[in-house]
């Protein structure tokens, strides 16, 4: 019986994943000429080979991804080659190393396409992959400075809200209640 339940969880789990793929892959293509990305404490890029599907892997675990941008180029070396392949090819890749940017709905995608690249040779030249938008990553010193912050001003609210209770139970005690 358990053994059923555990196959039944990983047949769901899996067509759930697709599902999502699929509606990734679904949406609406931007266009443009060229896209120039660099990384900065906001973005991180995960570059693919150009017409693989293959990339390096990075440690993505203290990223609060907020938006990913899967972009390619639209050229194409030979009749044959066939661009949602090679899209989904690159989507199961990403999901097999990184499933919680597919699975965690609250990411934002869009798929771009480069229209610029006329000639193999300039394949390389253009941005193959995804780049991600998270929040800024924080140094230790600037984690501890938020820390130290937020500690003074709970600290501060607890001697306010301290005081409110003593002036009200104050004013409470002054009052007389007269007793029929």
């Amino acid at each position: 019986m358990n053994r059923q339940l555990i196959l039944l969880f990983l047949f769901f789990s899996c067509k759930a994943h697709s599902q999502r793929i699929d509606n990734i892959l679904a949406q609406t293509r931007t266009q443009i000429t060229k896209l120039e990305t660099q990384e900065s404490n906001v973005c991180t890029i995960i570059p693919c080979d150009f017409a693989e599907a293959n990339f390096d892997f990075r440690d993505l675990s203290s990223l609060t991804v907020i938006k990913v941008y899967y972009v390619y180029t639209q050229y194409r070396e030979s009749e044959t080659f066939s661009q949602p392949v090679l899209d989904r090819s690159r989507m199961n890749q990403l999901y097999r190393v990184y499933p919680f940017l597919i699975d965690d709905v609250l990411i934002e995608w869009e798929i771009i396409e480069q229209t610029g690249c006329k000639i193999t040779e300039d394949g390389d030249s253009y941005f193959h992959g995804f780049v991600l938008y998270h929040r800024p990553v924080e140094s230790e010193e600037s984690r501890a400075a938020e820390l130290n912050w937020m500690h003074n001003f709970l600290a501060d609210t607890k001697k306010k809200l301290i005081m409110i209770c003593i002036k009200t139970l104050w004013q409470v005690s002054l009052v007389q209640i007269p007793l029929n």
